[in-house]
């Protein structure tokens, strides 16, 4: 199976466009994870022992928030499944076996306890065992199921958090296969001086659980609109320190770039000591702490 080649030039508007955009995301999302924690690590399907066990063979992505956060009571009472470490189990991807389909394993997404949807199938698993796992081993399902998803989603009020979530780790995943940061870097540092240099605070959001990945968001406004710059902060695939940004719009699009941490750190300092921050570096420091430390808002003075 070759990867989807959606057209996402020309959408269509209102619901239909949100739900184009949410089926083309996880597509993208599916692929990118499974590549990314299955074709790269197992030489053989056989490796991964797909028949040995009942129902979910092998998890791939869990999607989990802290039992004490806020979300949790406002807004997913119903949903996800508790956990022994306090935690809450919201949604997960796996590589599971199709009980009703004999021979059969398909990539399962399922958000706990209400809708799984399996939108990519491989009928016969035995004919391809011994094979490295492949993206081109499955077919894809109908995008009924992703509809039955979205709408499940957007009665929870779950939809907004899930997309933001997907797409960052799409980001992440992306973040982490680049070997070649030049080609953008000079392109990246115009936009992001002009985004900084509007910026009206700089807050940290998380520590990404199980990785040394760091979340901080900067806030502006641009022609009476509010906007948003999350920041990435990890390494690349060579352990080289580098961040990404995620421009985060009404029209649920995202512009990302990439550059090393070190000169971005150089601009960041540059600016905030034009805006008047006292103690910039500091400030840069507190932003990007662990998530066990308070959080602060840092207001640049007028």
């Amino acid at each position: 199976m070759h990867p989807d080649s959606e057209d996402t030039a020309v959408l269509p508007e209102g619901r239909a466009k949100e739900l184009k955009l949410f089926t083309v995301c996880l597509k993208k999302f599916i692929r990118k994870v499974f590549e990314h924690m299955v074709a790269t690590r197992f030489a053989s399907w056989q490796e991964m022992a797909i028949h040995e066990q009942d129902g979910m063979v092998y998890p791939i992505y869990n999607y989990v928030l802290d039992r004490d956060d806020p979300r949790c009571e406002s807004f997913y009472p119903e949903h996800g499944l508790d956990l022994d470490n306090g935690q809450i189990l919201l949604a997960d991807l796996s590589v599971s076996a199709i009980l009703d389909e004999e021979g059969a394993v398909g990539l399962e997404f399922y958000l706990y306890e209400t809708t799984s949807i399996v939108p990519f199938v491989c009928d016969n698993f035995e004919a391809i065992q011994h094979e490295r796992p492949s993206m081109s081993h499955f077919r894809r399902a109908e995008d009924a199921d992703f509809e039955a998803l979205y709408e499940e989603l957007k009665k929870s009020n779950l939809f907004d958090d899930l997309y933001y979530e997907l797409n960052k780790s799409i980001l992440l995943i992306e973040l982490s296969e680049r070997e070649i940061l030049t080609d953008m870097k000079q392109e990246a540092l115009r936009i992001l001086a002009g985004v900084f240099s509007r910026a009206k605070s700089i807050t940290n959001l998380s520590t990404i659980a199980n990785t040394d990945i760091k979340e901080c968001r900067l806030d502006f406004t641009a022609d009476e609109r509010r906007f948003s710059v999350v920041v990435l902060n990890g390494h690349d695939a060579f352990n080289n320190p580098v961040y990404s940004s995620v421009m985060t719009l009404p029209e649920y699009k995202s512009i990302a770039h990439y550059v090393d941490l070190d000169t971005w750190y150089e601009k960041l300092v540059k600016v905030l000591r034009a805006k008047n921050v006292d103690s910039p570096e500091a400030v840069i420091l507190d932003a990007l702490r662990p998530l066990d430390r308070p959080v602060r808002t840092v207001t640049a003075k007028p």
